[in-house]
């Protein structure tokens, strides 16, 4: 759950950072638009929806640069307890003196 909160809050936080770009700096950034304002000409009137454009195609990189490791986060926390649930079915299959009461094929087809 706070995973979850975490990547929308950064997909939210990074949404107005890339559209501040475009829109608080008064044009600096519009070289990231280009071929539009290095090679074709662009009306003033039509400089707002490039500019909206601009920022809705760079929200595609950054969602999928946060989703890889979002990935990698699920996948650690859910190898992380499936191992410390074998850590203690194991300590529980194990005797007082350390030898192991069971039938080890079972065990470890079971884990």
């Amino acid at each position: 759950m706070v995973l979850t909160a975490f990547t929308w809050v950064y997909f939210i936080f990074s949404g107005i950072s890339s559209a501040s770009y475009f829109f608080v700096t008064d044009g600096y950034y519009d070289f990231s638009l280009a071929p539009l304002f290095t090679y074709i000409k662009v009306t003033d009137d039509k400089i707002a929806i490039a500019r909206v454009l601009g920022s809705v195609i760079t929200l595609v990189p950054n969602q999928t640069a946060i989703f890889g490791q979002v990935m990698i986060v699920v996948l650690v926390y859910l190898f992380y307890h499936q191992f410390r649930k074998l850590k203690k079915h194991f300590r529980r299959a194990l005797g007082k003196r350390g030898q192991f009461t069971g039938d080890m094929s079972v065990f470890r087809r079971r884990h």
